[in-house]
């Protein structure tokens, strides 16, 4: 025998469980949801506004290109967190964030910290010399993964002091400040230095923000981290040799 279906709708996806709203519609377009819940075959208002919906991000066309909302959104809902998801939207549209986020990211996007994840002339400095092709190809590749990784560190830091950004951003429209290229650092008591390398910092606040060290033991994990991560080790190599 075939196992008896249960009562009622289909269980929704993991992740798709709905959430509840009120809307206000005109008596008009009330009446025709009604209608468009009957001749689907007798579905219930919320299941036919979720059609509608979900018919509009299919359709409706964010640029040129011809890329949709639905990608979009799809895009956004993948990132790890606020942050994660709000930088997708913003690197399609900034219009597509609340007034605070948008002041947010844009804070984050034009920082410093921001601008060192690819400098170039961090690049001359990690490998000053190439002798041929491959070597060449061997730097480009140690170069990304350098890269990578700060990008990931830059990532968590803002992830940890999200909501503090968005505070301070939110205060400076207010006030009618521009927000202007700084060091994310500085917001938060850091100064940074030639002592220090920048990403070090980052990850030690970062670890601070997510209650992995304490405060007192902030400037013996930034001193760790200079020593640990990949360029700064490479860095160290390239001096002990230049000396010998």
């Amino acid at each position: 025998m075939q196992p008896k279906k249960k009562p009622g709708r289909p269980p929704k996806a993991a992740g798709e469980k709905p959430e509840q709203f009120s809307i206000r519609l005109p008596s008009k377009l009330k009446y025709g949801l009604e209608l468009l819940a009957r001749a689907q075959g007798r579905k219930s208002l919320s299941q036919a506004i979720e059609w509608c919906v979900q018919l509009g991000l299919n359709t409706y066309e964010m640029d040129s290109s011809g890329l949709k909302l639905a990608t979009v959104v799809d895009d956004a809902m993948s990132g790890e967190s606020e942050f994660a998801r709000l930088r997708k939207l913003y690197a399609v549209d900034p219009w597509l964030l609340e007034p605070d986020q948008k002041a947010a990211c844009e804070l984050v996007e034009r920082s410093l910290e921001a601008q060192q994840i690819a400098d170039p002339f961090a690049k001359t400095v990690a490998f000053p010399t190439s002798r041929g092709s491959k070597q060449k190809e061997e730097q480009d590749e140690q170069w990304q993964s350098m890269i990578d990784q700060r990008r990931q560190i830059f990532v968590r830091f803002v992830d940890a002091h999200w909501k503090q950004l968005l505070t301070i951003a939110s205060d400076r429209v207010a006030s009618g400040k521009v927000l202007s290229v700084a060091p994310l650092l500085h917001l938060f008591g850091s100064n940074q230095n030639d002592n220090h390398d920048t990403f070090a910092m980052m990850q030690a606040h970062a670890e601070l923000a997510e209650g992995n060290i304490g405060q007192a033991g902030l400037a013996k994990r930034i001193a760790e981290l200079d020593k640990e991560l990949p360029w700064t080790k490479h860095q160290a190599a390239l001096r002990y040799t230049s000396k010998k």
